[in-house]
């Protein structure tokens, strides 16, 4: 809570910070950092099974061969 208590910021488990006004309870920003691999293009990455693959792109990572 802000020193004033006009703001309150809260964090979820899925790592989200986000900011109040408590005046009105409504949600002025939401912050998240970016996941370890988003965004990261794995396509042509060589040396990983399947398994190893599927779990890159749960945690953010970009296969565009379609496989």
């Amino acid at each position: 809570m802000s020193g004033d208590g006009r703001l309150v910021a809260s964090g979820g488990a899925d790592g989200t910070v986000r900011l109040w006004d408590t005046a009105s309870a409504t949600q002025l920003r939401s912050l998240r950092s970016d996941r370890l691999y988003e965004r990261m293009d794995i396509t042509g990455l060589t040396g990983v099974t399947a398994a190893q693959r599927q779990a890159l792109v749960a945690l953010g990572a970009e296969d565009r061969s379609g496989g």
